[in-house]
Order: C-alpha cells, then sequence, then structure tokens
C-alpha cells in the first residue's frame, strides 16, 4: 500500500522498462541481494509490502487489490510482481538503510530524492479516523479538538507525516503491531480512535462482526491519494532506464 506522489506523476511505461529481470531475495546474511529469475519467459521481480488488506494481503486473492492491478500491467510485458510481506518495524529499514530492493507498495521516508513514484491507479483511498459509533457528524475543524485522547496506529507510521500532527495536537499516540489490532482495542473501548485508510478499517471490522452500527468513520478526511509504486532508481537496474513523463 502507498501514502504520497510528491507531485511525481510518471507513466506506467517506467514501471515496465524498470522492472524487468531483477528480484531482491533474502541472503543468508538477512540482507537483500539481487538475483534474476526467469521461468518459461516469464520474469518475477520482488516487491516489498506490509500485511494491509484489501490492498496487500497475503491472505487475499492475488496477495491484494494492489498486487492484482499491477500484475495486469506487467502481465503482457512477460513480468510477474512477487509480494514479499515484512513487519510494518521492518520494512522502513529495509528500503530506507538498504539499496537492494527495486520496488515497494511502502513509501520511504519523505523527500527520497533516489525514489521514483509511480502511479498504479487513479486517487480512491481515503485515510481517516474510527472511533466507536457516536450521534451526529464525526468531524473536527482542528485536531486540537482532539486532545487528550488515545490514537492506535501501526508502529511504522511513528515518524510519518500523517502522524505528526495528531503528536504536536495532543493526542497519546498507541502503537499497534497492525490495523487489525487497533481495531479490537477501538471495539473494547481501550483507544478512543484509531489511524486509517478506509477500506482497511472496515475490512478488519466485518472480519470481527462489527459494523456500522459499532464503528464510524471520520467525515474529516487526513488524505486521498491513488496507488502508487515506489521504485529505487538506485537499483543496478533503475540506472540502466529513465522515467518517462504522463501527458
Amino acid at each position: 500500500m502507498c501514502f504520497t506522489t510528491r507531485g511525481l506523476i510518471r507513466s506506467l511505461a517506467f514501471i515496465a522498462g524498470l522492472l524487468v529481470t531483477a528480484l531482491p531475495v533474502n541472503g543468508s546474511d538477512g540482507t537483500y541481494k539481487d538475483k534474476t529469475i526467469i521461468n518459461d519467459a516469464v520474469t518475477r521481480i520482488q516487491v516489498l509490502a506490509i500485511e494491509y488488506p484489501p490492498f496487500t494481503s497475503s491472505a487475499s486473492a492475488g496477495n491484494g487489490v494492489s498486487f492484482v492491478m499491477l500484475n495486469r500491467i506487467l502481465q503482457s510485458h512477460g513480468w510477474n510482481a512477487h509480494a514479499e510481506f515484512l513487519p510494518p518495524a521492518r520494512v522502513p529499514m529495509v528500503i530506507n538503510q538498504s539499496g537492494h530492493w527495486l520496488a515497494s507498495f511502502f513509501p520511504p521516508k519523505t523527500g527520497s530524492s533516489h525514489v521514483e513514484v509511480v502511479i498504479v491507479a487513479p486517487a480512491a483511498i481515503r485515510m481517516g479516523l474510527f472511533r466507536q459509533r457516536k450521534t451526529g457528524e464525526f468531524s473536527w475543524q482542528a485536531l486540537s479538538e482532539l486532545r487528550d485522547n488515545t490514537l492506535a496506529t501501526i508502529r511504522s507510521d511513528y515518524s510519518s507525516a500523517y502522524v505528526t500532527p495528531f503528536v504536536k495536537a495532543g493526542m497519546n499516540m498507541v502503537f499497534v503491531d497492525s490495523i487489525e489490532q487497533g481495531i479490537r482495542m477501538l471495539a473494547e473501548g481501550r483507544v478512543d480512535y484509531v489511524l486509517s485508510i478506509e477500506d482497511t478499517g472496515w475490512y478488519y471490522a466485518e472480519l470481527h462482526n462489527l459494523g456500522r452500527e459499532q464503528l464510524q468513520f471520520s467525515d474529516s478526511i487526513i488524505a486521498t491519494f491513488p496507488h502508487v509504486l515506489y521504485v529505487n532508481r538506485t537499483h543496478p537496474k533503475g540506472l540502466e532506464l529513465g522515467p518517462v513523463d504522463t501527458k
């Protein structure tokens, strides 16, 4: 799954060019090594992700909506995106401290000049807050209105630009290993809010038989963004090809 385009809108032809022939795999020392895997003219490339259904999930058909869309694009070129799921706390370390990865649905840190952002599908993803259902609209004019409340978010979001405003507003952060854990804590009254993509929050809510009678997604939207893929331009294969602007 992906969080910002930073104004870089590139054509899908760039994916087709850049993702050919390279597959990072785990080495014996735990680092990512480059390896080419070709099977009957089909080249597999490895794409890093975290469990964030329905977009990226090992339990979903085709590893989730984002992988399904990406593979539809790559299919005609003879390539297939293979999902490598990592814990939320580990994937930022891999993509921010290693140059061996080629592509990721998880965003690198803001301002990473070596990363190319490629649009896989137009804006359709909404980020906001979940709370236990209350009467009336769920909105705010300023985040300071939520001061002293507890907000659950996945651990990898600690330094995220989406979390920082809540910290500055005086909210108490509760870091969880998954959105599912956050939704369960919300239902049990252990936190006041959960920061989540709308579709992901409802996915886990329904998994635990929680409906719109129990939970409520905010009318105030924190961000809306497209499905994007992050490509490492410092990867050896990335250096051979350049981006093509969309018109």
